[in-house]
């Protein structure tokens, strides 16, 4: 209890800093850019994209902290527990981890490309939107409005295809890990 309430109250502390100065890192690095890439770039895109960074260290850097180092403990815990009736027991048990932990990793990295596909999928389909509605008067006075319709199913057509991909994925991904867990 004294470690995870030292570590949460340390953590409340040191998060947010870090958060803050990912987000001004990126300020200062978007605003390096030329006024070209500002031009071919919308602008609620770009703030989604710094917010869903600084975000994503937020969730990440929780998870390592929190469930990872548990795992750890915890693993730790139970090889020293099995050490005490049998020697090949925490033998046995380390190498399902080490493989257990090296399919994962592998697997995540195979599943990056497709990840980062939906995301830029996304992003791009969110720029849209947004374009279509600051222009919406353009689009209703110059006839535009079938071909951004059109467009605008056509991309979330292929937004669809890579989250069914990747939700597929991760199916498949969960029903190996649970396959493990049941060979364990």
């Amino acid at each position: 209890w004294v470690f995870w309430r030292t570590a949460a109250i340390v953590w409340m502390r040191v998060q947010p800093q870090l958060m803050a100065d990912l987000d001004n890192y990126c300020f200062g690095y978007l605003h390096k850019h030329s006024e070209n890439f500002f031009n071919n770039n919308f602008v609620g895109a770009l703030v989604k994209r710094v917010n869903r960074f600084v975000g994503s260290f937020s969730n990440i850097s929780d998870r390592i902290i929190w469930n990872f180092s548990q795992i750890i403990i915890t693993i730790v815990f139970i090889l020293g527990v099995l050490a005490t009736r049998s020697w090949y027991l925490p033998v046995i048990m380390l190498v399902w981890f080490v493989i257990f932990g090296a399919l994962n990793y592998w697997l995540i990295r195979k599943k990056m490309p497709i990840d980062l596909e939906k995301s830029q999928k996304e992003s791009a389909l969110t720029a849209r939107l947004a374009d279509t509605i600051a222009n919406q008067s353009a689009l209703k006075f110059f006839n535009g409005y079938g071909r951004e319709t059109e467009a605008y199913r056509h991309g979330n057509h292929e937004v669809t295809k890579a989250q069914w991909r990747a939700y597929n994925l991760d199916g498949w991904f969960e029903a190996g890990q649970a396959l493990l867990m049941y060979c364990l």
